[in-house]
């Protein structure tokens, strides 16, 4: 037996070393392999980052140039509430939008969302046109005709905007503590023009519940 004991250790010894090669060979395959996943994963964070920043860069393009345009509706509301100024303003027309742009990466949804707004202000212009035309009396009427579709106009842009930002991470414009705030004008023109119209729609109601209780017919005219 002892005559073998020279064969079994090194038998011995081709197998352990055998198992050692295999096992750091698999070690080392393995720390490989992680290590090329966490390099890959890096570059997707990397190239996703990228993108995230122009998708964000564009999101905020989109978001000033509506400020701009409900800037420009604020302060139409202002010069016509200047009386001593020569004619009436009309609601500002919609600027082309920056060059720089990507809508791609604004996804269809958003891009959607943004670029109704153009078509909207031009719907709300002719109707303001329109109101303006077959309305006004004098200039005064004009003025109030184009302050109130400025006003709307203009707050539906600012209130994107602000979402906008909102989803992008970037806190709303703030005003300094003086001068003009064109959101606070805009905000509160819309809501005197909801106030005015909830009180008129109360009034036609008292009307018709008067007209039921006469037993007359109800005129909303009258």
């Amino acid at each position: 037996l002892l005559q073998y004991v020279p064969a079994i250790s090194a038998l011995a010894g081709v197998i352990v070393g055998g198992i050692i090669q295999t096992v750091a060979a698999f070690l080392l395959a393995k720390t490989t392999r992680s290590d090329r996943l966490k390099d890959e994963q890096a570059a997707r964070d990397r190239d996703n980052a990228k993108l995230q920043a122009r998708e964000n860069y564009s999101k905020a393009l989109v978001a000033r140039h509506l400020e701009g345009f409900a800037r420009g509706c604020a302060e139409t509301i202002w010069a016509n509430g200047e009386y001593d100024a020569e004619g009436a303003m009309s609601p500002p027309t919609f600027p082309e939008w920056p060059a720089d742009i990507e809508w791609q990466f604004l996804g269809a949804r958003k891009m959607m969302k943004a670029r109704d707004i153009e078509l909207r202000v031009e719907i709300r212009r002719q109707g303001v046109q329109g109101h303006f035309e077959y309305v006004a009396t004098d200039e005064n009427e004009a003025r109030e005709i184009f302050s109130e579709g400025a006003a709307r106009i203009g707050w539906e842009a600012w209130t994107i905007a602000k979402d906008i930002r909102a989803e992008i991470g970037v806190e709303p414009f703030r005003y300094p503590d003086s001068g003009g705030n064109h959101a606070e004008t805009l905000e509160n023109a819309v809501a005197a023009l909801e106030e005015r119209a909830r009180l008129y729609t109360e009034r036609q109601e008292e009307k018709r519940r008067a007209a039921k209780a006469a037993g007359k017919e109800y005129d909303s005219l009258d």
